[in-house]
């Protein structure tokens, strides 16, 4: 459950044994999601050359259609700066596999719509022919509401009522646990709803960008825009996961705070605010973070929360000038 605390806690330490200039590096977004699974399959979708659609966890590629997507596209996250831009029908297809149909789950995707109309898929492994519906999608509405759904019982449920604006990305994250879907948005709860009698795809294709037909092997539902670094874990993440894995991708420097970050050219003042965490939800003065469940909880006495866990020798949460908070 404080699996993102112990990703900082372990870059932390690593950056303490480093010199000055490599602890400025910024932390790779694709460590970021490996350590915090590992993932089951992992789509980056950044490739300049070569086959994009390949699985790097496990090593398995899909398959993709001729037209309507154009690789090395500006992505989402601020390193692998790659994304694909999906239109006219695309879609890629990834043969069945019982390992993303697992009993409990995540599922996660950075999206970007760019318009379209009707239902848009950006991931799915749905079967329309069996009776509940069974799996789950991520999809946009008519109305452009950010979806998640599960097959459950005689039932289609779902969740989620953020509207996407346009051309700006998101990054969007399904959860399962085996009775409760939630969707996360950005790092943040956007809805949860019961589905109880789960359903698991026992046959179909997973795929990005589309979702399939009924009672046909034709696709449907294409999603216009890009996408990107869409992975599927075998278990169902915790809120401060999500949420540490979206600041890492919109802010490689986020997350490896130790005092050799904050450079002698940064100006820094002690500060307790933390989007995202407890600190200034519930008390601006308090030295607190989140554990696993999202329950916040006092650090040691004499140590300040700062990303997300509490620093350690007496050091301050700092908010240098580029706006990130450090211990220092």
């Amino acid at each position: 459950g404080n699996s993102a605390n112990s990703q900082r806690m372990n870059m932390r330490a690593v950056c303490i044994l480093l010199s000055v200039a490599l602890c400025a590096l910024a932390i790779d977004y694709r460590n970021v999601i490996e350590n915090a699974g590992p993932p089951v399959a992992y789509f980056r979708l950044d490739t300049a050359t070569g086959d994009y659609f390949w699985d790097i966890a496990q090593g398995r590629m899909g398959t993709g259609t001729a037209t309507g997507i154009t690789k090395s596209q500006p992505g989402a996250v601020q390193i692998n700066n790659l994304s694909a831009n999906f239109a006219t029908n695309g879609a890629i297809t990834v043969p069945y596999s019982a390992t993303m149909n697992t009993d409990s789950f995540t599922i996660a995707a950075w999206i970007r719509t760019t318009g379209g109309t009707g239902t848009r898929t950006i991931v799915a492994s749905h079967d329309p022919d069996n009776a509940s519906g069974g799996g789950y999608a991520l999809y946009i509405t008519a109305s452009n509401q950010i979806k998640f759904a599960v097959g459950a019982g005689s039932a289609w449920v779902d969740t989620g009522t953020t509207v996407a604006t346009a051309n700006t990305w998101y990054y969007v994250a399904g959860t399962f646990s085996g009775t409760t879907a939630s969707l996360f948005i950005n790092g943040d709860a956007a809805g949860t709803v019961t589905a109880t009698n789960y359903r698991k795809n026992a046959a179909k294709t997973f795929t990005i960008g589309a979702d399939h037909t009924a009672g046909s092997t034709a696709l449907q539902n294409f999603w216009t825009g890009g996408l990107d670094e869409i992975v599927y874990y075998s278990s169902a993440l915790t809120r401060p996961d999500i949420w540490f894995q979206h600041q890492t991708g919109i802010n490689p420097d986020f997350g490896g705070a130790t005092s050799c970050e904050c450079a002698a050219s940064k100006t820094c003042s002690p500060t307790n605010a933390f989007s995202g965490n407890s600190c200034s939800e519930f008390s601006p003065s308090a030295s607190c973070c989140q554990n696993g469940a999202g329950i916040p909880f006092a650090c040691p006495s004499g140590n300040a929360c700062c990303n997300g866990f509490c620093c350690t020798g007496g050091q301050q949460c700092m908010l240098c000038d580029d706006g990130i908070n450090r211990c220092k």
